[in-house]
């Protein structure tokens, strides 16, 4: 097979190329190892390239769930400031959510507090109370809800 091998390269335009064929190693645990080696180094990259996705999709996730768990932290540091300027205020709920628009696929970040008081407060002063509480959180977008 060989020969029929080597007189074919003419047929593929590759006169005057030599043809070694190489069968079988003299040292078959020298073939065995670099085999071996092969192996480990495939499966060394692919580990790797795994492992480089996975630490990418934790640090997704932990990004993620520091915008969320901010907004516990932030509830109570505006608690104090909140006594102060709204007295009647007695119980603060805060959330970051997601907007779905009904009749497209249009998604937006929305935060939502809801409110408590013991007076419930009315038209411009609830106009003035999420004005704060956006400059206050840092939200673009946000809706409030008294009771």
């Amino acid at each position: 097979e060989i020969a029929t091998a080597r007189d074919n390269l003419k047929l593929f335009n590759l006169a005057g190329t030599k043809l070694v064929v190489l069968q079988g190693m003299n040292n078959d645990a020298m073939d065995i190892g670099s085999i071996k080696a092969q192996v480990m180094e495939d499966f060394y990259k692919n580990s790797e390239k795994r492992l480089l996705e996975q630490q990418e999709k934790i640090k997704s996730l932990e990004n993620e769930l520091n915008v969320y768990a901010a907004y516990n932290t932030v509830d109570k540091k505006i608690i104090p400031e909140l006594k102060v300027l709204y007295p009647a205020a007695e119980a603060i709920a805060m959330a970051k959510t997601v907007e779905l628009q009904v009749d497209s696929t249009q998604t937006d970040t929305l935060t939502i507090v809801l409110m408590k008081f013991s007076k419930k407060p009315v038209g411009k002063e609830q106009e003035k109370i999420s004005e704060w509480l956006k400059a206050r959180v840092g939200a673009k977008k946000l809706k409030l809800i008294v009771e």
